[in-house]
């Protein structure tokens, strides 16, 4: 009997013991999984298309469109030096960060070795074969990497229109990036494109940047209500977007222009924009509001071109060697607008009306070199004082 107890007592303690390494074991599980979840979330996503990538420890990839698809939202994705010859699509919100190598060059999007292809379509129904397609639900930020339209194949009819970068319902901000080469062979290439299709609202900024040698718009912002490629979209707002200290350059002979508004609200302040003489260095077209202040504008058809706005406020611009005129109201008119603190020169019309607008307030502005200070400027405008140099006529009565 009293053996029969003592095996009792030792099959408990046996069963007690192996219940203590059971919890020890999972304990030991949990802890390692717990480690294993901090560390996936402290290791950075690096796309390299080297081994081991620039960035280590991390959770690596040899794409970005990889790395993209992979991500969950909010993350930043950190993109060694290289080129990355890859059309990408971003539908979730995240960051894409060029990593910075004093011995190599920032990281390059290129075309892919076949060229782009149609991945996207405008508001209006037009393909667009864009390097970067940006339609996310969050916000999409983009630093520190070159977008390289080179090599890439022509497109007849701008069917599809070719794009560096194609912000379509989507907020965010573009910072020190380069976006180069947008070129469709038919004038319908895009550096930076920004395009609400619906009744959300969109807000982008591009600033830092360069953009240059394209063959269409270096900056667009349209509602598709304004129809910029394509049929109008009834119901579509008007997309929000900042710009500043950007430099825009072209130098090949289509009619391009550097920034244009169709539809937006703008801030566009502190860019530098040259190499348009066949086309105009800022437009802000129909139903746009805004400001444009603090540009430098050289060699362009028109500095800065206005149709049928109300109330924006243009100062402190410097604008030259414009072939037509450094400031130039299109068709309907300039009104309720301010116009104060430009220096203009070296054009044939300092700041030209086209018969309309009232309600201007177009005073403080230093016009030098000119044929016509202002002209054609009809009554109910303010145009005194204004500051005038070497003129030929100072100021044009009515139309």
């Amino acid at each position: 009997m009293v053996a029969q107890r003592s095996g009792e007592v030792l099959s408990v303690d046996k069963a007690r013991r192996q219940v203590c390494l059971i919890l020890k074991v999972a304990a030991w599980v949990a802890a390692l999984l717990v480690f294993a979840v901090a560390y996936a979330e402290a290791a950075p996503i690096v796309v390299d298309p080297n081994t081991p990538p620039c960035i280590t420890p991390s959770i690596h990839f040899t794409t970005i469109q990889a790395a993209v698809n992979a991500a969950p939202s909010g993350a930043t994705i950190h993109i060694c030096p290289g080129n990355y010859p890859e059309q990408i699509t971003i539908s979730q919100a995240v960051t894409l960060h060029g990593v910075s190598n004093v011995n190599a060059d920032n990281p390059v999007i290129t075309s892919p070795p076949g060229g782009v292809a149609i991945n996207a379509t405008s508001a209006g129904g037009n393909l667009v074969a864009a390097q970067v397609f940006v339609n996310s639900l969050g916000p999409v930020n983009i630093n520190g990497i070159a977008v390289d339209g080179s090599p890439n194949q022509g497109f007849p009819m701008c069917a599809p229109v070719v794009m560096g970068i194609y912000y379509q319902n989507t907020s965010g901000t573009v910072d020190h990036v380069s976006v180069r080469n947008q070129r469709s062979g038919t004038a319908c290439g895009y550096p930076i494109f920004v395009e609400t299709t619906g009744s959300g609202s969109q807000s982008v900024t591009v600033d830092n940047s360069s953009i240059h040698d394209f063959d269409s718009v270096g900056i667009v912002a349209c509602s598709g209500a304004a129809g910029c490629l394509g049929n109008p979209v009834p119901g579509a707002t008007a997309p929000t977007i900042t710009l500043t200290g950007n430099t825009i350059t072209d130098t090949n002979d289509y009619q391009t222009t550097g920034i244009l508004l169709h539809g937006a609200a703008g801030s566009v302040s502190g860019n530098v924009m040259s190499g348009f003489s066949n086309g105009n260095g800022i437009v802000f077209a129909p139903n746009s509001t805004g400001s444009v202040s603090n540009n430098t504008i050289g060699e362009a058809h028109v500095g800065i071109g206005l149709d049928n706005n109300l109330g924006i406020q243009i100062t402190s611009n410097k604008i030259s060697h414009a072939d037509f005129a450094g400031i130039y109201a299109f068709a309907a008119g300039m009104n309720n607008t301010t116009v104060q603190g430009n220096r203009i020169a070296d054009s044939p019309s300092g700041i030209k009306f086209n018969c309309s607008g009232t309600n201007n307030n177009v005073t403080s502005n230093t016009i030098n070199d000119v044929g016509i200070g202002l002209d054609s400027v009809p009554a109910g405008n303010t145009t005194t004082p204004n500051n005038f140099f070497n003129v030929t006529t100072k100021q044009t009565g009515g139309c």
